[in-house]
């Protein structure tokens, strides 16, 4: 390929202000002015090298903050097309023994993972069912508060086949939005979660709080507007999973899709319940404002529904990813794909593992010219990405069970931390007092 770019173009956009041009670099600077595309390739090649023996991924660089150098990569073809074969039977034969070097890796990938299951975390569900205790107390709070007008639905001298009726559209309403969150899931699953959620089962919560939604004039708007808001999540969800596409090929653009989708995965564990309490709880806002019949016990009531729908949709979401990563393990097909599939199994798929077998995507460069220096690029690439999958795996509300103290995967407390440097220096004698300091001011904040 012809070199396009100008000596003006490469110098301004590989400008830093903070640091100077290194002589590598300015080697680079001389072949492009005088437009002689061989030595920039040496020079290139050379700087490439550079960057390696620093253990730092030349595309992050700060020269390439605008791609300008992954441009010169590219357009001087320092990773060199995939190597022609005169007899068609040696091309076949690379194929079929780089498509075993992929097969003898996913076997041993496998074998990590066999009889292992994902799974919400137990420390997960203690919170989570304090929480949902807390809104259906409320709720059963809100009840007594209001008495015979909650069992009445809206109070003595009220027309109560009207009441009935209206109390009867709410409960259709909830049950609509319910079944739109849950979805087709198995029915161990679906029970487990509606009985972490609502303490009971469906109908019952139902007939707990059908009233009570009842009482606010605009109740019944509330729970119909609610549809809406799961429809439209459930809808977020399907399309999100539907962006970004992690697989073979090219090597730096499946980084950065794990990236993108790991982050958006961190996003939702510590953001969407945010989200979904705002868009659940307008609703409440919206139903509460002209007030009418309403009292404050049932709109505190409605607000209680409104935060478990929330807890609902996140604790389906986490279900579904969390059934088909279990049917992958089963069918053992584990690669790169985990990422579009399950994101979380993606992480342990790459924290657990070396990186020669992380970079099998890469096997379809080998032979070319410069791919091995490629492949040590890329072993400083996966680095940035594997402490956001161990961030994932940290934060996810399911896990693997039994991996925990895995490689990759275990997360040393501060405390383990400074025990075991202590240990390490055989300094546990002298050191009792302070370590005894620390875990009572650690106890003492947390």
């Amino acid at each position: 390929m012809r070199l396009t770019i100008t000596h003006e173009q490469w110098m301004k956009s590989t400008h830093s202000l903070i640091k100077p041009r290194s002589p590598s670099l300015k080697r680079i600077d001389q072949a492009i002015a005088f437009r002689d595309q061989g030595e920039a390739k040496r020079a290139l090649i050379a700087w490439i090298d550079e960057q390696n023996k620093k253990r730092q991924d030349w595309q992050r660089s700060v020269r390439n903050e605008k791609g300008m150098v992954k441009k010169l990569y590219d357009e001087l073809g320092v990773l060199g097309a995939a190597p022609a074969f005169q007899n068609p039977a040696a091309g076949v034969a690379d194929e079929a023994a780089k498509a075993e070097l992929r097969r003898e890796q996913q076997i041993a990938a496998a074998k990590m993972f066999a009889g292992k299951e994902i799974k919400f975390k137990d420390s997960f569900w203690g919170i989570s069912r304090l929480k949902c205790r807390e809104q259906t107390s409320k709720i059963g709070k809100a009840r007594n508060a209001a008495g015979n007008v909650a069992m009445t639905a809206f109070g003595v001298g009220s027309n109560l086949g009207s009441a009935a009726a209206t109390a009867g559209g709410i409960a259709s309403s909830l049950r609509t939005v319910i079944q739109e969150i849950m979805g087709e899931l198995p029915a161990a699953t679906h029970n487990e979660i509606i009985e972490q959620v609502f303490g009971t089962t469906v109908e019952n919560f139902i007939f707990e709080v059908a009233p009570l939604i009842g009482m606010v004039s605009s109740g019944a708007k509330a729970t119909m507007a609610w549809v809406g808001v799961a429809r439209n999540i459930h809808s977020a969800t399907q399309m999100e999973a539907r962006v970004f596409d992690v697989r073979a090929g090219d090597a730096s653009a499946a980084l950065q899709s794990m990236i993108a989708v790991i982050d958006r995965q961190i996003k939702k564990q510590t953001a969407d319940g945010a989200i979904h309490t705002t868009a659940f709880a307008g609703k409440v806002a919206a139903s509460a404002a002209d007030f009418g019949t309403a009292t404050t016990a049932a709109i505190g009531a409605v607000e209680s529904v409104a935060n478990l729908l929330n807890t609902l949709v996140d604790l389906v979401t986490d279900a579904k990813q969390m059934i088909a990563g279990n049917k992958l393990i089963v069918e053992q097909k584990l690669d790169l794909d985990l990422f579009n599939t399950c994101p979380i199994l993606g992480c342990y798929y790459i924290v657990v593992q070396d990186h020669s077998t992380i970079m099998n995507f890469d096997i379809a460069n080998m032979g070319r010219d410069n791919w091995q220096q490629e492949a040590e690029r890329l072993k400083y690439a996966i680095q940035p990405v594997l402490l956001k999958a161990a961030d994932l795996i940290s934060k996810s509300r399911i896990g693997i069970m039994g991996m925990d103290q895995a490689k990759g995967v275990y997360q040393a407390s501060i405390l383990q931390k400074i025990e075991l440097y202590y240990k390490s220096r055989q300094m546990q004698a002298s050191s009792s007092i302070f370590l005894d300091n620390v875990k009572a001011f650690i106890k003492g904040n947390a």
